[in-house]
């Protein structure tokens, strides 16, 4: 009996891993839609390239304005941690947290609030689009 429940047990592991790598892998992908998403926007709104935004350089005082509100937003509305969004924006995680401080304190100027304010309602639609296609993001 008991090698039978052993023999039962060890042939659900192989199925039990492969349902969590590949629920990590979906869960992998959303995030990076949705990043994808957040930069594309960002970038329209900013008039700069994808390839300034994700530049390992500073690359001006305006794209660095863009992906440190790109950062922000993709923590924010999509609650992915610090470390990740450093991995996805080729920064290190205190960049990250240094970032959303700063447009959380920029937020007190009417005018920055305003463009953050229309770019969460953009996500926020997309998300809505999304769900209504049965995307699920």
């Amino acid at each position: 009996m008991w090698q039978s429940l052993e023999s039962v047990s060890s042939s659900l592991r192989p199925k039990i891993h492969t349902a969590k790598f590949e629920e990590k892998n979906y869960n992998d992908q959303k995030k990076k839609i949705s990043c994808d998403f957040v930069k594309s926007l960002v970038c329209i709104t900013f008039d700069i390239s994808l390839e300034s935004l994700n530049a390992k350089t500073r690359q001006g005082a305006r794209t660095a304005l863009a992906r440190q509100i790109a950062m922000y937003l993709v923590h924010v509305r999509f609650g992915i941690n610090l470390a990740e969004i450093g991995q996805i924006f080729n920064r290190d995680r205190t960049t990250v947290s240094h970032a959303c401080r700063l447009v959380e304190d920029m937020r007190d100027r009417v005018e920055i609030d305003f463009l953050i304010e229309c770019l969460e309602r953009s996500v926020s639609e997309w998300q809505k689009l999304c769900h209504s296609e049965e995307i699920s993001l």
